[in-house]
């Protein structure tokens, strides 16, 4: 996989930040996606006491439905400055949110986290190597916290996916090409690769997490996994 600067990531997801809400990406199949998604976390996590990080936080759709339901021990990091600037509008001061490129050792205690979320299909799969992301949400993550990580199923990845959404896309992020069998979408700065549950589940064990469950709801997967 090709390795991307630190600029090139920030230029690429700023010329993001303004177009989230608008079509392509209230993409119907991905909305769906995403509202069992944000059901399925709120009833994981119980205890508003409960200290949270968001990988890959963007505009905050996380954080700001966890806000909302009372928690308050919230922090977000995204590689873009204008993603987070759309994310403080919506979020209180005393929330945490930071640009960093994540790729590297992530700018945190050990054990400080109850929680990590990468609800950010890119995290995973547009990084070339999610492996070593993964090793240091494990370090932050308290003995027994929990990983959320979702990903988009391969399986599950059509020509009409590629037609309605990706070719869609806007000329400044927009669609390159799709390589359907290693099933990876280049665009022009940037890829997204699609996983299947197989690898999704070697990849969280690999990094030395127990895996709980794997869940498949329409064109993704979410898995829930456990540190030791």
């Amino acid at each position: 996989m090709t390795t991307y600067s630190f600029n090139h990531l920030i230029k690429y997801w700023d010329n993001f930040s303004n177009l989230w809400g608008t079509f392509p990406f209230s993409y119907n199949k991905m909305k769906k996606f995403h509202k069992y998604e944000e059901k399925l976390i709120l009833s994981k996590i119980k205890n508003k006491k409960s200290v949270i990080l968001d990988l890959g936080c963007g505009i905050g759709r996380m954080l700001i439905l966890l806000k909302k339901r009372g928690f308050k021990k919230l922090y977000g990091i995204d590689i873009s400055s204008k993603m987070l600037n759309r994310c403080k509008k919506s979020m209180a001061d005393s929330i945490v949110l930071l640009q960093y490129d994540f790729r590297n050792r992530l700018p945190f205690q050990s054990e400080q986290f109850d929680f990590v979320l990468s609800t950010a299909n890119s995290v995973i799969s547009g990084i070339e190597k999610p492996e070593k992301i993964l090793k240091e949400v494990k370090r932050v993550l308290k003995n027994e916290g929990r990983l959320v990580i979702d990903t988009y199923n391969a399986e599950n990845l059509t020509e009409d996916i590629i037609e309605k959404y990706y070719k869609k896309l806007p000329k400044k992020i927009g669609f390159k090409k799709f390589d359907k069998k290693k099933k990876i979408i280049y665009f022009n700065g940037l890829y997204s690769r699609w996983l299947t549950e197989n690898e999704l589940k070697n990849l969280i064990e690999k990094a030395g997490f127990k895996l709980v469950s794997i869940q498949k709801k329409g064109i993704g997967l979410i898995a829930i996994a456990k540190k030791e």
